[in-house]
């Protein structure tokens, strides 16, 4: 059984956990590109991320609040083992992420002083679109729901009409997936 560490918890409890769990080894550095920053500030004025992150109001001073959440996120390196967690993607096709209604194209990136020293390692957020879902996914699941609404939100816009959802897509929650917020269905 692997080593094991103590935190402090509440109060005066304590609690083992892996020693892992311990490992401070987020990325030390996540780049945006220009393009992929606008375009998650974009979506935040837009609507795309309610209810976590409302659009901008001016003097709310809080532009970098799902920008600093998605560096958190990607920092952690979010690929599995088996999806080359902590190696370089620099010359492939990256790797991609989906937060709340945004799909995050990453690349890892590690520069190397020489064949045996890691000079520096950081992730470097390069394009950042809008989800479109997943129509092969499970029906009832965050991404098939998704693309059920996007489904619909196309349709409204050949009709020249914009749709405003009564409540985000959820995972799990198909009943009222095409409320408006006017409180009428799409159809």
């Amino acid at each position: 059984v692997g080593t094991t560490t103590t935190l402090c918890g509440y109060g005066n409890s304590m609690m083992r956990v892996p020693s892992w769990v311990d490992q401070n080894d987020a990325l030390p550095e996540v780049k945006w590109s220009p393009q992929a920053r606008a375009a998650a500030l974009q979506a935040r004025d837009d609507g795309e991320l309610l209810p976590l992150y409302p659009p901008h109001q001016d003097g709310d001073g809080d532009d970098d609040g799902v920008i600093a959440a998605i560096s958190e996120v990607v920092a952690q390196d979010p690929r599995a083992v088996r999806d080359a967690r902590g190696t370089d993607s620099s010359r492939g096709p990256g790797y991609e992420i989906t937060f709340s209604t945004l799909r995050i194209s990453i690349r890892f990136i590690i520069l190397c002083a020489s064949d045996t020293r890691v000079d520096h390692w950081f992730a470097e957020i390069v394009k950042v679109t809008r989800d479109e879902g997943d129509v092969l996914a499970k029906p009832g699941s965050y991404q098939h729901s998704l693309y059920l609404r996007r489904q619909a939100e196309k349709k409204a816009a050949v009709s020249g009409k914009t749709l405003k959802w009564a409540y985000p897509v959820r995972e799990g929650v198909a009943e009222d997936l095409f409320l408006l917020d006017n409180g009428q269905s799409w159809k």
